[in-house]
C-alpha cells in the first residue's frame, strides 16, 4: 500500500514540475505584435503568418519581445518566387536571448539583443504559412 502511494505521489508531483515549467517557459507571451498597412494580405492573413512565428518560437533560448509586419511587396514577391511559392511574407521580430546553454547550441550569443530578426513564411492557394526560414536581416 505504501508503494502505491509513493508511486502516485512521485507521478503527481511530476506532472505538476512539467505544468509549471511549461507555465514558466512561454517565451512570447509579452511580445507585441505591429501589422502595417497591406495590400496584398488581410490583417487576419498576417496575423495567422505570426502564429506561426510563435509556436517556432516556444523552441528558442530566447524572449521574444517584437513581431511585425511592414509591406514590401517586391520582397513578397521575391521569396515566393525563391521558395517556388504563390505566395510568401516577410516578418521581422526584436529578441533577447538567455545565458542556458541552448543559446550556443542554437547558434546564438547569451545574454544578446538581436533586432530585425527576419522570418520568411510561404504559402499555396490560400492556404496555411509554412516557414521556410528565419535569420538576420
Amino acid at each position: 500500500m505504501k508503494k502505491n502511494w509513493l508511486t502516485v505521489l512521485v507521478a503527481t508531483l511530476s506532472i505538476l514540475l512539467f505544468v509549471v515549467s511549461m507555465m514558466k517557459n512561454d517565451n512570447t507571451k509579452n511580445a507585441k505584435m505591429e501589422i502595417g498597412k497591406s495590400s496584398m494580405y488581410s490583417k487576419k492573413e498576417i496575423e495567422s503568418a505570426i502564429k506561426v512565428v510563435f509556436k517556432e518560437f516556444h523552441d528558442y533560448p530566447a524572449t521574444l519581445e517584437k513581431v511585425w509586419y511592414e509591406e514590401d511587396v517586391e520582397e513578397n514577391k521575391k521569396m515566393a518566387k525563391n521558395y517556388a511559392a504563390e505566395e510568401a511574407i516577410v516578418l521581422h521580430s526584436n529578441f533577447k536571448t538567455n545565458s542556458s546553454s541552448k543559446t550556443w547550441e542554437n547558434g546564438f550569443n547569451p545574454n544578446a539583443n538581436y533586432s530585425g530578426w527576419s522570418w520568411v513564411l510561404v504559402r499555396d492557394n490560400g492556404g496555411d504559412w509554412k516557414l521556410k526560414t528565419g535569420g538576420q536581416g
